[in-house]
C-alpha cells in the first residue's frame, strides 16, 4: 500500500501543468495530442452515430449557421488568450 501510495504521489507531482489564466496547478494525466486524437474521434462517433439516425441538420439551417458563428467567436477569444494554438 506505501509503495502503491508514493507511486502515485510521484506520478501526481511529475504531471503537474500550471493553468495560464490563474496560475493555480493542476494534473494532467493525457497529452494535448491524446486529447486533440480522442476528441476527433468522439466527435467522429457522434456525426457518424447522427447521419446513420439522419438527424444532421443541412449546413445553410439556421441553427447549424448560428452554432458555428458563436463557436468562430469562442475560438478567436481563445486565440487572443493563447489558450489554443
Amino acid at each position: 500500500l506505501a509503495t502503491t501510495t508514493a507511486g502515485a504521489g510521484v506520478v501526481y507531482l511529475t504531471h503537474l501543468e500550471t493553468v495560464p489564466i490563474t496560475n493555480r496547478s493542476r494534473c494532467i494525466l493525457v497529452s494535448r495530442k491524446g486529447e486533440v486524437e480522442m476528441g476527433r474521434e468522439a466527435f467522429a462517433q457522434v456525426l457518424n452515430d447522427a447521419a446513420a439516425k439522419k438527424r444532421l441538420l443541412p449546413n445553410n439551417h439556421p441553427d447549424v449557421k448560428h452554432v458555428k458563428d458563436v463557436a468562430r467567436r469562442l475560438v478567436s477569444g481563445a486565440r487572443k488568450l493563447n489558450l489554443v494554438d
